[in-house]
């Protein structure tokens, strides 16, 4: 199950796509700044950031030049998300960028790719891309199923 680190500082925002990327068979890290993202890097192994372009603070193009500075993530993709246009004046450090209102459809696929891509391609530590995806399970992206209704009271 891929380990998806998501950086936004509105929960309004943050949070339709965090279940839609759980529904979609993804493990869902939430930071609400660029700070807190660069702490649960160190802490967790992260397989793809998605991270809001417009944010107080460090926006997400200043987060992804300090995710590419360090090598142990300079091959980490990044998902950049805006309403606004991509800032292409500055240089492009992310792998994809996504113009809000983005559809699920649209943001699902870019992700699985990224993920999948992370996974074959980038083994961690010496390992075998195989024992990488055997580390995670990962054959496809597992749907969750719906809970009946007549379950509930």
């Amino acid at each position: 199950m891929p380990n998806i680190l998501l950086v936004d500082d509105d929960l309004n925002n943050a949070s339709p796509l965090a279940l839609a990327l759980q529904h979609d068979g993804h493990r869902v890290t939430m930071a609400s700044n660029a700070s807190a993202a660069l702490t649960v890097l160190r802490h967790q192994l992260i397989d793809c950031l998605v991270t809001d372009y417009e944010m107080p603070g460090l926006d997400g193009a200043q987060l992804c030049d300090l995710v590419r500075a360090q090598p142990a993530f300079a091959a980490l993709p990044v998902v950049m998300l805006s309403a606004a246009e991509e800032p292409l004046e500055r240089g492009r450090c992310w792998s994809f960028f996504l113009r809000k209102p983005v559809t699920v459809a649209r943001f699902l696929e870019v992700i699985d790719a990224c993920a999948a891509r992370r996974l074959t391609h980038h083994p961690v530590a010496g390992q075998t891309a195989h024992a990488v995806a055997r580390r995670y399970q990962y054959l496809a992206p597992q749907k969750w199923r719906a809970v009946q209704s007549s379950c509930w009271p």
